[in-house]
């Protein structure tokens, strides 16, 4: 600056600064200008649907459209060209009801991206353009109306005015009267995704040989009812996730598909599927999933199967009769992440090539004829593997010095011998039953485990339970049926749902403290040496009170219980279902407690082989659920109450 002092200079540039400044925070924190008629649009689309808990309460015209929850404008036009209103972060309550105006949503003539997935929607209303002065947006490449589970679209030819269309999903919206949405969807020249899965379509429209959906790179048709022959026309040069589970495909998987390079992702699970697994797919050097279990496929499997899938992270095989031939040097390219090779045939050794997976996340390779394992490579191989089934075969080894890092370990129905393996603080599920296992249950266990879930039934265990199981928050299912546990109950977790301990040999009272797990709905301790009352508070447990035909069980595969109702031994699954309480075959005296006939959920009871005295209450007859009663071999009195007449759902 000459001519100019320099203290003058300096506060100059400072001034210039401090005013460029203050311009650019002004302009950042400027909120565009909503285009009005756009405004108008969403507010009569807003008036057409039914918002439970007013989530659209930003929706009006205090504020400008480009400030509204949902809505994206552009940052220069103010006009609207994104709208998402999903519910996947709210629960079925909060979800949008009613009628989705397609009509009102497509006048957005710069809308690119529209989002109204996992509501409660049930219909789709859209008006033809043609004789009017209506105009559609044709800037839309983002359709999602997916898992809308009361939706039903009658008509898809309003898909031809949407020319952009790049992504269009409609899983679990119903179609079922759609027989040409084929030929519509091959109009959108555009078109790179199409997921139709769960959507009650009928017709594959296998007997076609071409179809224009060049551009398409992901197709989703799984759970619909094919059953037809494998198409023609999916020969799609681009296609890289190709899914066709769950239908009643029949034929064989073609050799064509080995053609297409692009390929990434093959699903063609649970299918009707015969013939051999074609030796093309081999080439597919970008495959990283291949799913093709659960058909009635067969045939040698080879290397050459393999050979060029240095890609592949996931396989399922499962459920077929393939025969595997791999040479016994045969080292893969691949490292894989999850493996079901589960119901085929490996031969009576765990095969030399699986050791060479050390990625491996979940492995299973239950019922799969194996009798021995190498116990020098075995504990370092399933060290690291998270979910592991390895159930169902004549394995006999003692692998207590495994250490297993593990979420899921079952190893049930085999003949492991020696004391349990060590598990880590991670462990959810643990399921050893129908084997040879002895020694103690650990009592390392009880502090700092995530374990849900333990099944040790029908082994040769012994000694006494950890007094206090109580530090087993996570705890819900513990079934120790059928070993020779001693000494007293201990306290239980306090979240229990499941408590199987029949065929032991436990001691003492049953503690009152059963009385505070709320959550209980099946309770066995039968077939032991506990004597004394039964507890005066069992009416306490409220999940057999009041409790909803609900638990928060889920089956992590088919993990089943042996349970003694109405009459005979019965092997269930889904046990949040059920509710029980066998006490038999004990020494247990007194009378029956007139308030345990207050459990009016129970559908099974089973107080037999004891010594109890006194009459059948006549609050018996409330117990409508009731299914199985057992009371026999006690030393009852009295008239058999009438209320039981009133009992219509006993059988035993």
């Amino acid at each position: 600056m000459l001519g100019f002092p320099s203290n003058i200079s300096i506060l100059l540039l400072l001034f210039l600064y401090a005013t460029s400044f203050h311009i650019t925070m002004s302009s950042n924190h400027s909120v565009v200008q909503c285009n009005e008629m756009d405004q108008d649009k969403l507010l009569l689309f807003k008036q057409g649907i039914n918002d439970p808990i007013n989530r659209l309460s930003s929706w009006s015209s205090e504020h400008g459209c480009c400030e509204w929850k949902g809505v994206h404008c552009h940052n220069t036009t103010g006009r609207i060209t994104s709208l998402d209103l999903n519910s996947n972060m709210y629960n079925e309550s909060a979800s949008f009801k009613g009628e989705i105006n397609l009509s009102l949503l497509l006048q957005l003539e710069f809308l690119n991206y529209l989002d109204l997935s996992s509501n409660n929607f049930t219909n789709v209303s859209i008006q033809p353009t043609h004789n009017n002065n209506i105009t559609i947006s044709t800037k839309l490449h983002y359709l999602d109306l997916s898992n809308n589970q009361y939706l039903h679209i009658d008509n898809l030819h309003w898909l031809s005015q949407l020319p952009s269309l790049k992504h269009l999903d409609l899983r679990s919206v119903n179609l079922e009267k759609q027989t040409n949405w084929l030929e519509i969807v091959a109009m959108l020249p555009k078109l790179l995704e199409l997921l139709l899965s769960n959507c009650e379509l009928n017709n594959i429209h296998s007997s076609l040989k071409y179809v224009d959906l060049t551009s398409l790179t992901d197709l989703d048709l799984s759970q619909n009812n094919f059953n037809s022959e494998f198409p023609q026309w999916l020969n799609l040069p681009n296609l890289r996730y190709l899914s066709l589970r769950g239908n009643q495909l029949k034929g064989s998987i073609p050799n064509w598909l080995g053609n297409i390079s692009s390929l990434m992702d093959l699903d063609f699970r649970s299918n009707l599927l015969t013939g051999n697994l074609p030796e093309s797919l081999g080439q597919l050097f970008n495959l990283f999933t291949l799913f093709v279990g659960n058909n009635s496929l067969s045939g040698t499997l080879s290397e050459k199967h393999f050979y060029n899938l240095s890609q592949l992270s996931n396989l399922d095989l499962s459920g077929s009769d393939f025969e595997f031939h791999m040479d016994a040097n045969w080292i893969p390219s691949f490292q894989l992440e999850d493996i079901d090779l589960s119901n085929t045939v490996l031969g009576s050794k765990i095969p030399a090539w699986l050791y060479t997976q050390s990625s491996l996340g979940t492995l299973d390779i239950s019922s799969t004829g194996i009798s021995s394992i190498d116990e020098d490579k075995f504990p370092s191989f399933v060290a690291g593997i998270e979910y592991l089934y390895l159930s169902n075969h004549s394995i006999s080894a003692d692998i207590s010095n495994v250490i297993l890092c593990v979420s899921v370990t079952c190893l049930d129905h085999n003949n492991f011998t020696g004391k349990l393996p060590s598990i880590s603080a991670k462990a959810d599920v643990f399921d050893v039953s129908h084997n040879s296992f002895s020694g103690g249950f650990p009592s390392s266990w009880v502090n700092g485990t995530e374990l849900f879930y333990i099944d040790m039934e029908s082994n040769k265990l012994t000694g006494e339970l950890p007094p206090d199981m109580s530090n087993l928050t996570e705890l819900l299912f513990i079934n120790l049926e059928n070993n020779e546990f001693s000494g007293k109950i201990p306290r239980m977790p306090p979240n229990s749902e499941m408590l199987i301990l029949k065929s032991n040999q436990f001691e003492g009272n049953i503690p009152p403290q059963l009385c505070n797990l709320s959550a209980l709905h099946i309770l066995d301790f039968s077939h032991n040496k506990l004597s004394g009352s039964i507890p005066q508070c069992l009416h306490k447990i409220a999940n057999m009170v009041s409790g909803e035909n609900d638990s928060s069980w889920y089956s992590f595969r088919e993990l089943t219980f042996n349970l003694v109702m109405k009459g005979q031994g019965l092997k269930y699954r889904y046990i949040g279902l059920l509710r029980t309480i066998d006490l038999s075959a004990k020494n247990l005296s007194g009378e029956i407690p007139e308030k345990l006939f207050r459990l009016v959920k129970i559908e099974s009871l089973n107080l037999s082989h004891n010594h109890l005295t006194g009459t059948i209450p006549n609050m018996i007859g409330d117990m409508k659920n009731l299914e199985s009663l057992d009371l026999s071999y006690n030393q009852l009195v009295g008239e058999i109450p009438q209320s039981m007449a009133g009992l219509t759902f006993l059988e035993v």
